[in-house]
């Protein structure tokens, strides 16, 4: 179930905004995260919004794929648009992460030492 709360943007139209605030005078960023409006969804990292994700599939889930292990992991899933991707992350020596917007159940955990976490809907 997808909670609804009322979030800001910097603009009229969400496609434009450059960030996701909490509140109306635009102080306070809201959480990184997955933000949707009109069937548009994006991403805010850092407090900044990313480019416009292509959510065809109404099966869409926020994952996040972490490892603390010192080899290189690897990961595959389905992006919202139906394009297969996937990732590597660990070999840093330390606890290394990825989030992700992909179709329902298709992420694929390659490495050993990967753990999966589902977000909830993106």
């Amino acid at each position: 179930m997808a909670i609804s709360t009322t979030y800001y943007i910097d603009t009229t139209i969400f496609s434009t905004a450059t960030a996701v605030w909490t509140e109306p005078t635009l102080t306070t960023k809201a959480p990184d995260g997955y933000y949707s409006f009109g069937g548009d969804y994006r991403e805010q990292v850092s407090g900044l919004l990313t480019d416009l994700i292509s959510c065809t599939n109404t099966e869409c889930t926020s994952y996040t794929v972490a490892t603390t292990s010192s080899s290189s992991q690897s990961y595959t899933y389905t992006n919202c648009d139906g394009t297969p991707n996937g990732g590597t992350i660990g070999g840093t020596g330390g606890y290394d992460a990825d989030t992700f917007c992909a179709q329902t159940d298709t992420v694929v955990l390659i490495g050993s030492e990967l753990t999966l976490i589902n977000n909830g809907i993106c």
